[in-house]
């Protein structure tokens, strides 16, 4: 096997485009946003090397400050922009590389998936610059329980309650509205929005009372 040789001497340089791009003192200097051609010639051997120039980017923006899951649940990742020195943004989605900061989740194919209860996160990253997400996975709830299973009324009189959930991974989570609960917690067509509180325990003020 012939050992290689160096040939840069030999070498003519040309470029399609010396608005965008152009060479001084041996190197490739950007001039304005823009795509040429660069072209090394060699005898009769010609090699194409394609430039692009952009503005730098400033930061990466995504359209999504947060995701709070559930474990298995699967959404599409969100979209992230490049804010460029030059002024104006620039859509990267579809160009920007993605990682998982924990094994909680998995990022691939234009999806996030949680994989298992924790906070975790995904990071986007392009040209050097980069943007996270955080992403809460929660366990899904295996259990409903009431705080009574039956209840004697007297006419016009109320009575409090209170249904308590048990999540699959020991962890507390935030209630949700009443009618997103498959009307659990509805009444008579009486439903209120539960507080935000731990462990799916809502005292008689958040929930109301139920009427006979």
């Amino acid at each position: 096997m012939e050992p290689k040789k160096a040939v840069q001497s030999d070498i003519k340089w040309s470029l399609s485009n010396e608005s965008v791009v152009k060479i001084a003192d041996g190197k490739l200097v950007a001039v304005n946003p823009g795509s040429a051609t660069l072209t090394a010639t060699l005898g009769a051997i010609k090699l194409d090397i394609p430039v692009t120039v952009q503005y730098k980017v400033l930061k990466l923006t995504a359209s999504e400050k947060k995701y709070v899951l559930v474990a298995g649940q699967e959404v599409s990742v969100p979209t992230v922009k490049a804010q460029m020195a030059g002024g104006g943004t620039l859509d990267v989605t579809n160009q920007v590389s993605w990682v998982a900061t924990t094994a909680a989740v998995t990022v691939g194919n234009g999806k996030v998936k949680a994989v298992s209860g924790g906070n975790s996160g995904i990071k986007a990253m392009y040209l050097n610059k980069y943007v996270k997400v955080p992403v809460i996975v929660e366990g899904t709830i295996s259990t409903l329980t009431p705080s009574l299973s039956s209840a004697e009324m007297n006419l016009k009189g109320s009575q409090s309650v209170k249904v308590i959930g048990a999540y699959t991974d020991g962890k507390k989570s935030y209630a949700q509205q009443q009618s997103e609960m498959d009307n659990i917690q509805c009444f008579r067509g009486d439903c209120k929005r539960l507080s935000h509180q731990s462990g799916w325990d809502w005292n008689s003020d958040d929930y109301g009372h139920i009427p006979e």
